[in-house]
């Protein structure tokens, strides 16, 4: 079962992040690209769902970031009802949500692939 939810959090990490790229690249278009921003919250959403039911018994930097990523969407979501999709309180806790996806995803890299793992400082 463990190796099962493993695997649904790693898919919807990788959905998350092809999300949250199309929802920048819209972004910087000046658009707002709501299936893209939606996909994201909701994958972001499970992501971090889902990496919590991977639980160890100390308390990991992964499960760290898992809180505050939680966080940051439960704000970038508050702001978006509240303000708009263009408002700068949405986008900064979005975009910063979307950050720590991909450094996680760059950290779990060097961790999980020995030729990047030869790599690690």
């Amino acid at each position: 079962m463990a190796s099962l939810i493993l695997a649904l959090h790693v898919i919807l990490s990788f959905l998350a992040l092809i999300a949250g790229f199309a929802w920048l690249l819209g972004l910087l278009a000046g658009t707002v690209r709501t299936r893209a921003e939606l996909g994201f919250l909701w994958t972001m959403a499970g992501t971090t769902a889902s990496g919590f039911l991977v639980v160890t018994p100390p308390v990991t930097p992964a499960q760290a970031v898992g809180v505050l990523c939680t966080l940051l969407l439960i704000g970038a979501v508050a702001a978006r009802r509240r303000f708009g999709p263009r408002a700068l309180a949405y986008l900064l806790p979005g975009l910063a949500a979307l950050w720590l996806d991909v450094f996680v995803l760059i950290a779990q890299a060097f961790d999980k692939l020995p030729p990047l793992r030869a790599l690690a400082p």
